[in-house]
């Protein structure tokens, strides 16, 4: 069916003509433009311009506003300030300031042109300089214009090989120079301090520690210096017994108390550090300060290579364990024969009675 003819005067009728045509007019309410996205410029500019030119804390000045304040006049006067800043300094784009005609190469005068020469700053420099340029013309004469090209380092890639025995630089490994790998680790160990091995704490230790006697001379003086050190004054005399033990000998009269001596060398014996290093211990305690009325105390150490007897010890505190006809259990069966013989001849019943009244 064909459209009916419009009247061009009906106002609807255009405005129905115009829409169908215009995109903004298809589109929703909502998403339609409004009068701000139309605008150039914010609107709202100028009026906050002014509202900070007379409030304060600011760098706009009352000045910069124009003689009257109408719309887009505060912009164009802003922009027109804006232009004149950029092109003050630049004469090539016929700014305010106008273009000097006896110096039109530089305008401002802010400069001074000049032409560069350098100063003679060091004859030995000069010197070594032509002496270089010597040089290269000897070096070009003697090659017959050719520069001087070593040939003993080529520049070689990759994939060529150095030598004939070499190979590939990047194929090189660890093991190939396992050799100068384990010298320098050696040097580096035997250059560093090492400190003395660990041992671990305990009176048992390895035998190649323990003091021999071959040493045993030189172990004798260093103790007797290092109790002289101590009891200065004192005469100090140090010897082997019969049984190879050392035997301490101090001079009562040189000595301040035997008391003191006593609880010293008690002390002395268990962590004085040569005491504890040459391994001396007490051989038997009736002979550890024992003053056998010569004027001297006598104190007697077992050196580590001397076996301990234990029996000996015993003995020397038990003598009368010695003989068997002494010995306690010997006594003892002797002593309850005795008194079993004294009560049988008081009682003329016999053994049974006195085994009956005991019961």
């Amino acid at each position: 069916a064909a459209c009916p003819e419009q009247d061009p005067d009906d106002p609807l009728a255009a405005l129905a003509l115009a829409a169908s045509d215009d995109l903004v007019a298809q589109l929703p309410r909502y998403a339609t433009p409004s009068i701000a996205s139309t605008l150039p410029t914010y609107s709202n500019n100028e009026q906050e311009f002014i509202l900070r030119t007379f409030a304060g804390h600011n760098y706009d000045m009352l000045r910069h506003l124009p003689n009257s304040i109408r719309e887009q006049q505060v912009i164009a006067s802003r922009t027109a300030r804006q232009e004149a800043c950029r092109t003050f300094l630049m004469p090539g784009l016929l700014g305010s300031q106008l273009r000097l005609k006896s110096n039109p190469d530089n305008q401002q005068g802010l400069f001074t042109a000049f032409e560069y020469i350098p100063s003679r700053y060091s004859l030995a420099a000069e010197l070594a300089s032509k002496e270089r340029v010597a040089n290269e013309a000897t070096r070009l004469t003697i090659g017959r214009g050719k520069e001087f090209i070593p040939v003993v380092a080529p520049n070689l890639q990759k994939q060529h090989e150095i030598g004939p025995k070499v190979g590939y630089v990047y194929l090189a490994g660890p093991e190939e120079d396992r050799e100068t790998m384990r010298q320098s680790d050696r040097a580096h160990h035997e250059a560093g301090h090492i400190q003395q091995p660990f041992i671990p704490p305990g009176t048992q230790k390895v035998a190649a520690e323990v003091p021999t006697r071959l040493g045993a001379w030189g172990m004798m003086k260093n103790l007797k210096r290092v109790l002289e050190a101590d009891w200065e004054g004192a005469y100090i005399s140090i010897f082997e017994n019969e049984h190879d033990c050392w035997v301490v000998c101090f001079q009562e009269e040189t000595v301040d108390g035997l008391e003191g001596l006593a609880a010293y060398m008690n002390v002395f014996i268990r962590t004085n550090t040569v005491a504890t290093e040459y391994r001396l211990t007490k051989e038997v305690v009736e002979f550890w300060g024992s003053t056998p009325g010569d004027g001297c105390v006598y104190y007697v150490m077992r050196p580590p290579w001397v076996a301990h007897d234990k029996v000996e010890t015993f003995f020397k505190l038990h003598p009368e364990e010695r003989d068997f006809r002494t010995s306690f259990p010997v006594v003892e069966i002797e002593a309850e024969r005795k008194a079993r013989k004294k009560a049988i001849d008081g009682d003329p019943l016999g053994p049974d009675s006195l085994y009956d009244n005991r019961l």
